[in-house]
């Protein structure tokens, strides 16, 4: 009987260990599918708060954004399709091709959507200028679609190295993004 119990047990921590196995993504291969959940802080010559937020980057093309806090007054969820962006707040719901001005027409904030599903991640598209390096190989720093995106702190998350804190900025605008969660 006590070799039936040791047996349960081994079948019921091998269940459980099997269940918590996950698969890490090549480190060299770009992040195609992720969730970045941290705080944003925003500031503007006419518009300043802060939020957080939860991204969600499901496809290349699709995406699941929700802003939480002061900055979107309430929650707002933003869904971004190829041919579709859906914004809901609280009272409504919106529809519109690009979900930066769809962003910047709601809330009033300027958020470049678009350009971040990839400087999230530490991935400039493929117009980024004045790209710089880090003693790493690192981005530390490039300007695209007249943003300058600076990566101030990396971290190492599942044997990749993946930006923690980053600065986006255009004219007086001031987009600060901290990530304190990973999942990929």
């Amino acid at each position: 009987m006590l070799n039936l119990k040791r047996i349960g047990s081994l079948l019921t921590i091998i269940a459980i260990t099997a269940g918590c196995a996950t698969t890490i993504p090549d480190p060299n291969k770009p992040l195609e599918k992720y969730t970045a959940i941290g705080r944003a802080a925003l500031k503007a010559p006419e518009n300043s708060g802060q939020a957080s937020f939860n991204w969600e980057q499901k496809t290349p093309e699709e995406l699941k954004l929700i802003v939480q806090g002061p900055l979107g007054s309430g929650r707002i969820d933003l869904a971004v399709a190829p041919n579709e962006s859906v914004l809901k707040t609280e009272e409504k719901t919106y529809t519109g091709k690009s979900p930066d001005e769809l962003f910047t027409e709601i809330t009033g904030f300027d958020w470049p959507i678009s350009g971040m599903q990839n400087w999230l991640v530490g991935t400039p598209n493929a117009k980024a200028t004045n790209i710089e390096r880090d003693d790493k190989n690192r981005i530390i720093a490039f300007k695209e679609d007249g943003w300058n995106i600076q990566y101030k702190k990396w971290m190492n998350y599942k044997k990749r190295d993946i930006p923690q804190s980053i600065e986006l900025t255009r004219g007086d605008v001031r987009l600060r993004l901290l990530v304190e969660h990973w999942l990929y």
